[in-house]
């Protein structure tokens, strides 16, 4: 997984502004990863934290991460495996 996570140019142009600098990814069994947000040349970026969502979940090969903006402060998220799986979440437990 690459150290950052680029978010799509029409989202940055919309809410670019409004992303806090540090967000939280929430999965559904509310585990909350603390992501920091990198603003640069209109992109927005989520930077310092994102690699570790490859640890946290066991992604291996690849993975599809589903992002949705709840507020400035947090992104809810859904992750699949190259399949279209839905990975096991761990219970409840933020690291």
């Amino acid at each position: 997984m690459q150290r950052k996570g680029r978010l799509p140019a029409y989202f940055s142009r919309l809410f670019g502004l409004q992303v806090a600098p540090f967000v939280f990814l929430r999965d559904p069994k509310g585990n909350e990863i603390e992501v920091a947000i990198v603003k640069r040349n209109g992109r927005v970026y989520f930077g310092e934290g994102w690699s570790f969502l490859q640890v946290y979940y066991g992604i291996t090969t690849a993975a599809w991460i589903t992002v949705i903006f709840a507020n400035r402060h947090l992104f809810l998220i859904e992750v699949r495996n190259m399949h279209g799986e839905e990975f096991t979440y761990p219970e409840n437990n933020p690291p």
